[in-house]
């Protein structure tokens, strides 16, 4: 991701959609394929929280998930994740419909 990239993010943090990555990111043992950190199979996971320190950035994510695997019950849980600038290939930004 280019700094002038970067730069524009931190102002819109809270439109962000998709995070694509160069590689996969292991965060607590789990493994987050390099395409998109954001899933949006069951609702729309969202970044609640950005600290930008230099070339990286904390992010809290939280995250909607099926309890005990059952579809009848969704809750949430908040992902902490730490990711370098040079390891981000590109984000997307909300869609207007």
């Amino acid at each position: 991701m280019t700094k002038k990239f970067w730069n524009d993010w931190k102002g819109r943090i809270n439109e962000t959609y998709r995070i694509d990555l160069f590689e996969s990111v292991e965060v607590n043992g789990k493994f987050y394929n390099r395409w998109n950190l954001l899933n949006h199979a069951f609702a729309d996971d969202e970044v609640i929280k950005a600290t930008f320190n230099g070339d990286t950035v904390d992010l809290v994510i939280k995250q909607y998930r099926w309890a005990n695997g059952s579809p009848s019950h969704l809750h949430t849980e908040n992902l902490y994740v730490t990711l370098e600038r040079v390891n981000i290939k590109s984000i997307e930004f909300n869609r207007i419909l």
